[in-house]
């Protein structure tokens, strides 16, 4: 009997190492910047690949299908049609075919790890608690690397933009103030939201001490003003405000009077002037007017090809020519929903958007309270993030995706 019984726990134990290969993909997606245009033999698609096979590995062994797995399935076997669609529809319009793989490459990436996470979570095979501590931790990670790599540039130890290129990163950079210089990658639109999913690890049953708390809101706010940009840090403070209006009266008081007091005493010592030119510079700017302005000229161009094509869009990995914001990545727009508009038209951008719906639904369950309003407003403002950044589709927004889906169908069963 204690033979079996021994048996059966390696046995158990060993069907457990069939999500250590998703695992290291999720640090991978949180760790490593998305360009669109990494190779099959990269890194990220090769933790990609790993994960699929290691999966359908599981599923070959232990042939736990239910009919949660069969739905998980058919929808993604329904999107994949769905996706050749729309290629056949850029074949037509004669799409660039680098353009045209990239873009599908990482839709479908986006959609495969948020049906992988399920199917994890339907499994068992991680907990909701595990799955975000892993996600925090690599977030972390990747933002205090951010840092400790400012702070090399700025003690001449390194020239951050050789530096970067030389490691194949794609970044955005802009001067700050004096030599203090902006570095924003596609991971840094994870940061501001990862940042709620800390602040509400108590209210979601998910523990971390607050030493840590303190110490992660430090350093992804640092992460989040190197990056310089206005979408982020108001995402950032938007994450800080729900935060704050779920806590008591006391606590309210007291996050307030912290804030101003820190305001203040960094204030004094970076110096008035020099925090007034900072934010006249990212927000009053000639250089902000022309950062709005390149959006509109965006919008305008996306629109025009979108009358072309209004049913069912011009294909994947279409885009204008007459505005072209990435030589390198040639379909990628800041405003990628009207991106997404002139790419799959009216119909198939109905199409894209229902399971987003879906995911948002999740939090509208009932009983309503303030912690799925919260989780739902955050949510919202992730889509909206899709007017300001190219980044919706990618393996770190599949996770982000994956998040809220994972997070909205454990508060809708009351499992906290």
């Amino acid at each position: 009997m204690l033979k079996i019984q021994s048996l059966a726990l390696s046995h158990t134990q060993f069907r457990y190492l069939f999500v250590v290969p998703y695992i290291i993909l999720l640090i991978i997606g949180m760790v490593i910047p998305s360009d669109g245009s990494h190779g099959i033999l990269s890194i990220k698609s090769l933790a990609f690949l790993t994960s699929v096979v290691s999966l359908a590995a599981y599923l070959c062994l232990y042939k736990n299908l239910q009919s949660k797995q069969i739905n998980l399935f058919f929808f993604l076997i329904l999107f994949s049609c769905f996706l050749i669609i729309w290629i056949m529809i850029s074949a037509f319009a004669v799409t660039d075919l680098t353009s045209l793989y990239d873009q599908f490459k990482l839709i479908f990436l986006t959609l495969s790890v948020v049906a992988m996470s399920l199917f994890v979570a339907q499994e068992h095979l991680l907990s909701y608690n595990n799955f975000l501590k892993v996600i925090i931790y690599a977030n972390f990670f990747y933002s205090l690397l951010k840092i400790v790599i400012i702070f090399l540039f700025l003690a001449g130890l390194i020239n951050l933009e050789f530096f970067l290129e030389k490691i194949g990163i794609r970044f955005m950079s802009m001067a700050i103030y004096g030599d203090i210089t902006r570095l924003q990658t596609s991971v840094d639109i994870v940061t501001p939201f990862i940042l709620f999913f800390v602040l509400q690890s108590n209210h979601l049953n998910v523990y971390l001490s607050k030493k840590f708390k303190v110490i992660y809101t430090i350093i992804s706010l640092l992460a989040i003003l190197l990056s310089f940009s206005r979408f982020l840090f108001v995402a950032a403070l938007f994450s800080l405000f729900l935060v704050w209006c779920q806590s008591n009266l006391w606590n309210k008081f007291k996050w307030l009077v912290t804030v101003l007091i820190l305001s203040m005493i960094g204030i004094s010592w970076i110096g008035y002037d020099k925090v007034s030119s900072v934010i006249e510079l990212r927000f009053f700017s000639r250089s902000s007017y022309e950062s709005d302005s390149t959006r509109t000229k965006q919008i305008d161009a996306l629109f025009e090809e979108f009358y072309k094509y209004p049913l069912l869009g011009k294909g994947i990995g279409s885009y204008s020519q007459k505005v072209i914001r990435d030589r390198t990545i040639l379909y990628s727009y800041e405003v990628q929903w009207v991106a997404f508009l002139m790419q799959f038209g009216i119909f198939g951008l109905l199409c894209l958007l229902f399971p987003l719906i879906m995911i948002g639904l999740e939090f509208l369950s009932t009983p309503i309270n303030l912690l799925k309003i919260s989780c739902l407003l955050v949510y919202l403002l992730w889509l909206a993030a899709g007017f300001f950044n190219p980044f919706l589709i990618s393996l770190s927004s599949g996770i982000m995706y994956a998040l809220f889906a994972w997070t909205g169908r454990r508060l809708r069963w009351n499992s906290l």
